[in-house]
């Protein structure tokens, strides 16, 4: 680059050097959208990937004690889920009258004990 420095001290560019200064230095930006996209994936997505592969073995133990469609079977997941393990009286009248008190307890205990988040730390 070329310059000159006048006798007052001032400092003047001379030559092509708008492109040097047209564009934004982005590069700190897409190093944190990177290290941010790392973070994710190390964690939530690996979180979520778990919890679908444990989703999957439950869902085979419910359909063997239970012949229930997608539906509702999804939904008897996410309202215990919801309810700590449990699924309230409310939801059990309204959507799974059918059900005997064996069979939610045995539903109930899968979701405990297949889907429940997990105490402890978690291994990297």
């Amino acid at each position: 680059m070329d310059h000159t420095l006048d006798d007052e001290g001032r400092l003047s560019v001379t030559g092509k050097t708008r492109g040097l200064y047209r564009y934004v230095d982005f590069t700190r930006m897409a190093e944190d959208l990177y290290r941010w996209t790392e973070e994710t994936i190390r964690t939530e997505f690996r979180d979520e990937l778990d919890f679908i592969v444990r989703y999957r073995k439950a869902r085979e133990k419910l359909d063997n004690l239970v012949d229930m469609p997608d539906t509702a079977r999804n939904r008897f997941v996410q309202f215990c889920l919801q309810n700590g393990g449990r699924l309230s009286k409310g939801k059990r009248t309204r959507y799974f009258s059918t059900l005997t008190d064996a069979e939610i307890k045995a539903l109930e205990k899968v979701v405990r004990d297949d889907l429940m988040p997990r105490d402890g730390p978690r291994v990297k």
